[in-house]
């Protein structure tokens, strides 16, 4: 997980926030089925995921772009 913060603080000057939430479901099975691995998810600020109320910041998918 160092290295993936450390990149991000070089690209963006900014530290990356590290939180578990309820997604990334591609690292859970990975994570299962592959001892030792260490795995990361990142993504866009999403909010209101599959609702009507669904949005995506678009300034963030720029960033994941970069």
């Amino acid at each position: 997980m160092l290295a993936a913060a450390d990149l991000y603080k070089k690209m963006f000057d900014a530290d990356i926030e590290i939180t578990k939430i309820h997604a990334g479901l591609e690292c859970a099975v990975f994570s299962g089925k592959i001892k030792d691995i260490d795995a990361i998810s990142i993504g866009p600020n999403m909010e209101g995921v599959h609702t009507t109320s669904e949005r995506l910041s678009i300034s963030s998918t720029q960033r994941e772009w970069k």
